[in-house]
């Protein structure tokens, strides 16, 4: 049996969009890992400690509802990414399907973030390698237009629970669910 899996980032923000994506770091990262029946085998999500721009926002806190002192404790970026790695090879993931091309340019800026300052990158890479973004594959086949259709107005579209958008482990399994349920 196949294995796919869904994976969602969220990085840091600000209220104005002012923040320079180079300075935009990866602060958690929620997977689900689901057979080709879309029955969940397993789920995975942790917070990351930013390696260089540390401070987060209010504005980030809340639309993530995560706090600073959260990730003055939580784990690296590369250490996380290679329990994700992990879990792929377990279940033979050899697709993860994201939401959108921002995943995989969040973990290409933190890749060149950890190089600035000689930290690893190994696993980010893994990962990014296998991610296919299937934003395009869904409004084509919903027959809706891309701009001003994100993941919570998908979601709401096609009558799946969306209650806690920008979790990472929650819009992981809600692209779960959609893909579930797209025609």
């Amino acid at each position: 049996m196949k294995h796919y899996g869904f994976l969602d980032l969220e990085m840091t923000c600000d209220d104005k969009q002012e923040l320079p994506s180079r300075k935009r770091e990866i602060i958690s990262a929620g997977l689900v890992i689901a057979d080709e029946n879309y029955k969940i085998k397993e789920k995975y999500h942790a917070l990351i400690k930013p390696a260089l721009y540390s401070d987060i926002s209010d504005y980030c806190t809340a639309l993530t509802g995560i706090h600073q002192n959260d990730l003055n404790h939580a784990e690296d970026c590369e250490t996380v990414f290679e329990i994700i790695w992990k879990l792929c090879l377990k279940y033979s993931v050899s697709k993860i399907f994201v939401f959108g091309s921002g995943d995989a340019r969040a973990i290409a800026n933190q890749a060149g973030i950890n190089r600035k300052i000689n930290r690893k990158t190994k696993y980010m890479m893994n990962v990014r390698r296998r991610l296919i973004d299937l934003r395009p594959a869904i409004l084509a086949r919903l027959h809706l237009k891309n701009k001003g259709n994100g993941l919570k107005k998908i979601a709401e579209y096609l009558d799946v629970d969306c209650k806690n958008h920008h979790n990472a482990l929650h819009d992981a399994e809600t692209l779960m669910k959609i893909c579930r349920k797209t025609p």
